[in-house]
């Protein structure tokens, strides 16, 4: 699951002037955040996914609000991996008609019942965002304590004091090949850190931080058809050998703390690897949702690229 910007009406209530907005927040059957949010008076239910590429609006949402932009823009019919049909809305940055609307460039509208089966949320889910909404402005605070998100200018002073609290530099996507279009394309927030495979094959890759990974710990997300083939065979041996919950899988975030954290693992499918960003690992690995929830508080700061992993 995947970047670009959420237009001005979302945040649209954060005064200028203002330290912080907060949104409340609830987990799905499936460990997924569900932030509540109101658009010109409509509640709606929106997931947010730090893996996500892109926004989503139900379309029969979008109708009943008068917000279809692509009336007047440019618009392309696409489909998911898993083969659901879906609108892009491709609309002029800059000259935008609708920046009154939810979305900015790029933007898509779904059958969101059709969407939330194939992703396996809930189903009266209205939207997918991303925190790339902040555009590298803010600090967000995953509160999973008291569920609320919190959207800072900036941090407060001595916030973390008498906290037990690891700091880690947040690493985007373009890691060691930052171009002209990194600050629009890159991704936060990853994280460097050692995968072992069966305590015998060792590799560095970047360790993706990934709401949308559903209920798992780490999930591997190959970016080759032989990676991919070659994981799925071992799992079967591992499995018909071990069991299903035999932790074939070790890896190490030293700015966590964590020298040795054991795990079964998930692997995906093939993900197209446009930039050559995993040219030499040929894998991302996704920390999920259950990785998140042993903390009382996860705070991405954007500007500082800076995360903060706080415990009770």
């Amino acid at each position: 699951m995947r970047n670009i910007a959420v237009c001005y009406l979302l945040f649209s209530t954060i005064s200028l002037f203002s330290q912080e907005k907060r949104l409340s927040f609830y987990l799905d059957s499936n460990k997924h955040i569900i932030v509540n949010y109101t658009i010109k008076g409509e509640k709606v239910k929106l997931l947010l996914d730090t893996g996500w590429e892109g926004e989503m609006l139900d379309v029969h949402i979008a109708d009943k609000l008068n917000i279809l932009p692509h009336k007047e823009n440019r618009t392309v019919n696409m489909f998911t991996a898993s083969g659901e049909p879906y609108i892009v809305i491709t609309t002029d940055r800059g000259t935008n008609n609708f920046i009154d609307t939810l979305f900015n460039y790029p933007w898509t509208l779904s059958d969101m019942k059709q969407t939330a089966h194939s992703l396996k949320f809930d189903e009266d889910v209205n939207g997918i965002v991303s925190i790339n909404f902040i555009d590298y402005k803010y600090a967000v605070e995953f509160d999973f304590k008291h569920k609320q998100l919190v959207f800072w200018d900036s941090l407060p002073e001595n916030y973390f004091k008498k906290k037990n609290v690891h700091q880690a530099k947040l690493i985007p996507s373009d890691y060691l090949q930052v171009d002209k279009h990194s600050k629009i394309n890159a991704q936060f927030p990853n994280i460097k850190g050692v995968l072992t495979i069966l305590d015998t094959v060792t590799i560095h890759p970047l360790f993706f931080f990934d709401t949308g990974s559903i209920g798992s710990e780490f999930t591997l997300q190959p970016y080759t058809e032989e990676l991919l083939g070659e994981l799925l065979e071992y799992k079967q041996i591992i499995t018909k050998k071990y069991g299903p919950n035999y932790p074939t899988m070790r890896f190490e975030l030293p700015e966590l703390g964590i020298d040795t954290l054991y795990s079964k693992g998930y692997v995906t499918r093939v993900m197209y690897d446009a930039f050559g960003h995993y040219k030499d690992t040929k894998l991302r690995v996704l920390l999920g949702m259950s990785f998140f929830l042993q903390y009382e508080k996860v705070i991405f700061d954007i500007k500082n690229e800076t995360g903060y992993f706080v415990k009770e």
